[in-house]
């Protein structure tokens, strides 16, 4: 087959047979070589890569994988299209290639991340119904995981107050987790976007949701968190905003709470305490 680089960096996350590590080496290693500004063929580049991503690249129907694509209504942006944000370009591994479902000019839009517990208090869900409508009156994206818990707060609040809404998801786009979000990832695909690194047909596994944070802390101008316990993946993605100069603010809650120990402790260690929605609205940061 005939390869651009395009084409060649599709056609690998199709096949769902690179960590993001070593899928960001591969885009390294093509854009360094001159060689492959136009179109190519393998030649000596299948020598770099895994014998099962080979066994693909020569067995694959590219016309086929891209009807697949079109049967599920999912699209795709790499990281060489124009429309692809620079300030997910510059985080740690960004996702080389994107798949989606819905208004892909929301990613470019001011944006802000709301996460949190899945076993949340009704705190948190009062806390949401406070801080939502304030971004959305500010024209503030979204965003989230999808997740139970916090994460559906966010979307459920921010589409109910008519505001636009990002799901960042941990599984292929014709996979929805968990399956009780069916009509919610319905709904995000119509009035918002849902975007995955991962293929159709790919499993929810555990390791996929710390790699999916960094897409989201990485899309947003800053992160917020409702409640986290003190080991929480919401602090990872806390911690992943701050590494990537995003603004990263906090929900106090009660020191006797185990949902806010991890809330708390991002407040002693330097981040924004959230009284309101405004406050996230004054303190949020645009960049391209």
């Amino acid at each position: 087959m005939i390869w651009t680089k395009r084409r060649l960096l599709v056609a690998v996350a199709i096949s769902d047979t690179l960590t993001s590590k070593q899928f960001y080496e591969l885009f390294m290693r093509l854009e360094e070589d001159m060689s492959l500004n136009d179109s190519f063929v393998l030649g000596d580049l299948k020598y770099s890569l895994p014998e099962e991503t080979n066994k693909w690249l020569e067995s694959m129907d590219w016309n086929l994988e891209i009807k697949r694509l079109q049967e599920h209504k999912v699209k795709v942006i790499t990281i060489l299209d124009g429309g692809y944000p620079q300030r997910l370009k510059e985080i740690y591994l960004p996702p080389i290639v994107l798949f989606y479902r819905g208004n892909l000019s929301l990613i470019n839009q001011r944006a802000v991340a709301v996460v949190g517990s899945r076993d949340h208090s009704k705190y948190a869900k009062d806390c949401i119904r406070e801080i939502i409508p304030a971004l959305v009156k500010d024209d503030i994206v979204v965003i989230s995981g999808l997740a139970r818990g916090v994460d559906t707060l966010a979307h459920e609040e921010t589409l109910k107050a008519n505001g636009s809404t990002i799901a960042v998801i941990g599984s292929g786009l014709n996979v929805v987790y968990p399956s009780e979000n069916s009509k919610l990832y319905d709904v995000i695909a119509k009035r918002g976007l849902i975007l995955s690194e991962y293929p159709l047909q790919s499993r929810p596994l555990k390791f996929h949701f710390p790699y999916r944070n960094r897409i989201i802390a990485g899309l947003s101008h800053g992160v917020c968190v409702i409640e986290a316990k003190e080991k929480s993946g919401s602090l990872i993605t806390a911690n992943l905003a701050l590494s990537e100069n995003r603004e990263v603010f906090a929900v106090p809650g009660s020191i006797f709470s185990i949902h806010s120990k991890g809330t708390n402790s991002l407040i002693e260690a330097g981040a924004c305490l959230v009284s309101s929605g405004e406050t996230i609205t004054k303190n949020l940061k645009y960049f391209p």
